[in-house]
């Protein structure tokens, strides 16, 4: 017997039923056999992505369903509610000749963040053609297929209010410095985030999802009030998350010790010293020196929690500059001069400012030419 392919008309739905469908309408046969659901009626007032009205129409119940948001009313429509009518090559084909309802709305709003130029136009000329079909169960078939169409150009990966469906794990040991943050807030304002966040199921709640990394991209993105961020879901247990986490946020920020502790210790109960040693960028005495943190006073543990901070806070900054020729011959004189005034031992970085003061301190200081 071939398997049911029902669900494929529906659109992506987070927190829908599909998989449990089985399980719910094995449930009611044990009180209504499968042989008396062509007599009875399903009442779903809460159609959502449409999975258990389909499902319970396609084994026979009657069904009547409803729900406010406007993609359960076309899906209702569409499907539920329809029997017989069918979109012909010729409908499809009016979706590209020009309507006059058109409004633009998608290319005034969505371009560039979600969609192309093009592909803005087509839709919404699409939808106005749409709405032209004198036919209601027509016209809800073909808004569904642009629906299904927007969600294969835009997976649902690509989660919309990055609050609305994320949040944030409580085992990041990472500190983030106050000067790098807004530098981070400003590129993605101008560019967007350019590297997916991590994410994995919630194990709490269904339809969410919790963060394994890229949280001050995450926090930057809800304080720019973005609509969505680009995610990559794991199918990983908590624990692997954790692991996978210090991984990743090893190259990004600096860990606070009382943080790192308490999430290796976490991990200890799973895994050994050593195990952890060769999945994580510690060795197994850098791990066990971590454990011996959590046995010190508690005022002592925040002294050195804020030391880290601060550590990360002064931590060195590569500078790399281009310069032409005359601008070198130039740099390299007032480099030596800079050195030959603070001393031998001067590096080049305290030069550099050396130079930096000057300038500003003269006439092309900050109101200067």
């Amino acid at each position: 017997m071939m398997p049911w392919r029902g669900f494929e008309a529906l659109v992506p739905y987070w927190g829908g039923k599909r998989k449990l469908c089985p399980r719910i309408f094995r449930e009611i046969a044990r009180v209504h056999p499968a042989a008396t659901w062509s007599s009875l009626r399903l009442v779903d007032p809460f159609l959502g992505g449409g999975s258990v009205s389909l499902y319970a129409k396609a084994h026979g119940f009657g069904v009547l369903c409803g729900d406010q948001a406007e993609r359960s009313v076309i899906i209702r429509k569409a499907l539920i509610e329809n029997d017989e009518v069918r979109i012909s090559d010729d409908d499809l084909l009016r979706l590209f000749v020009p309507a006059e309802g058109n409004r633009a709305l998608i290319e005034s709003r969505y371009v560039p963040d979600c969609f192309t130029e093009a592909t803005a136009r087509f839709l919404d000329n699409a939808f106005a053609a749409a709405e032209e079909v004198g036919d209601e169960t027509k016209r809800h078939l073909l808004r569904l297929l642009l629906v299904k169409y927007i969600y294969w150009l835009r997976p649902h990966a690509q989660f919309s209010s990055p609050g609305a469906f994320i949040r944030d794990n409580d085992w990041n040991p990472n500190a983030f410095d106050a000067e790098s943050y807004p530098k981070l807030v400003a590129s993605i304002r101008e560019k967007g985030i350019l590297e997916p966040l991590k994410v994995m199921p919630d194990p709490e709640e269904e339809g969410r999802f919790v963060l394994v990394h890229g949280y001050h991209r995450w926090r930057a993105a809800g304080e720019l009030g973005l609509d969505e961020v680009p995610c990559e879901v794991w199918e990983i247990s908590a624990e692997e998350a954790k692991v996978r986490g210090l991984q990743l946020n090893y190259l990004r920020g600096q860990p606070v010790p009382r943080r790192l502790a308490e999430l290796v210790h976490d991990l200890h109960r799973t895994y050994s010293v050593e195990d952890l040693a060769k999945m994580l960028p510690w060795s197994a005495t850098q791990l066990k020196d971590s454990l011996e943190l959590l046995k010190l006073p508690a005022d002592l543990r925040e002294r050195l929690d804020r030391q880290a901070q601060q550590e990360a806070a002064e931590a060195p900054v590569p500078v790399t500059v281009v310069l032409l020729g005359q601008e070198h011959t130039v740099f390299q004189e007032a480099m030596a001069a800079a050195k030959q005034a603070l001393g031998k031992g001067a590096r080049r970085g305290q030069c550099l400012e050396r130079i930096c003061q000057g300038y500003l301190a003269g006439e092309g200081g900050r109101d200067g030419g």
